[in-house]
């Protein structure tokens, strides 16, 4: 997999692990509200005491790459990659833990590995970052 993100379509791909040991490996849209048959039934069986409740959700987005320069433009505006990127996963990670979970800790690391004008504004094209919840 090249850290350059060149890929055709914005890809999403989520693993979510309940307490019960029970998993679900979603691949689809990252939008909870366009979201495919296998985000809406593991949070049903999530929900329902099925697979328990959430002890790890991994997300990973793809975007497709644009020499535009569009998105170097609009990180002037964008709140960084996590905001602009990855606030659909962020909204996923609370509709599987709820909407009230408290956030323990934070960790993030990212580079420009791609769009050199981001460095401008402090941004980053690659970026994880891991979310700790507490009773998560």
């Amino acid at each position: 997999m090249s850290l350059l993100r060149i890929f055709e379509n914005v890809t999403s791909r989520f693993c979510f692990l309940g307490s019960l040991g029970m998993s679900a490996l979603l691949e689809e849209s990252h939008l909870r509200r366009g979201t495919t048959f296998a985000a809406l039934d593991a949070h049903t069986k999530m929900t329902s005491g099925l697979i328990g409740h959430p002890s790890i959700f991994r997300s990973q987005t793809y975007d497709k790459l644009n020499p535009s320069g569009f998105f170097v433009a609009f990180a002037q505006h964008s709140g960084g990659i996590f905001v602009d990127c990855s606030i659909h996963d962020i909204d996923l990670a609370f509709w599987f833990f709820g909407q009230n979970s408290k956030v323990k800790s934070v960790v993030a690391s990212g580079i420009t590995a791609v769009q050199s004008g981001l460095r401008k504004w402090e941004d980053r094209d690659n970026a994880v970052g891991i979310v700790e919840f507490y009773e998560g």
